[in-house]
């Protein structure tokens, strides 16, 4: 399956891309955010958990967030130019369909979400 592509913002030199692994004893979703500008990025997160996952059918089948345990903690993370930040969640014996993800990354003031189609 082709990764989708999104560029987020202009104000904001990033580029996020999202895949899908799927077999019949999991499905793993990888979004990788890169920052295509030519300065560092600081992304400010309010908690431990760097993006959510949420897979779609007919309605909402499955969601990252509902098996993590996320701490509440300020933190940062800086993005040189040309660095990737990247993150993983598996959906362990997801249901035979067709589905869309979308990933969506949690840091504060940044809008980025891209989502992908798959089929199990």
């Amino acid at each position: 399956m082709e990764p989708q592509h999104r560029t987020p913002s202009e104000a904001v030199a990033l580029d996020a891309t999202l895949t899908a692994d799927v077999d019949a004893a999991a499905a793993e979703f990888t979004l990788a955010v890169t920052n295509t500008g030519s300065t560092p990025v600081t992304l400010q997160f309010p908690s431990s958990r760097v993006a959510e996952f949420v897979v779609v059918g007919e309605t909402v089948v499955w969601r990252s967030s509902n098996s993590q345990f996320v701490t509440q903690a300020l933190w940062n993370e800086e993005l040189g130019p040309g660095e990737t930040l990247t993150e993983t969640a598996t959906w362990e014996r997801p249901i035979p369909g067709r589905y869309t993800v979308e990933a969506t990354l949690d840091a504060v003031d940044v809008d980025v979400s891209v989502r992908t189609s798959f089929e199990r």
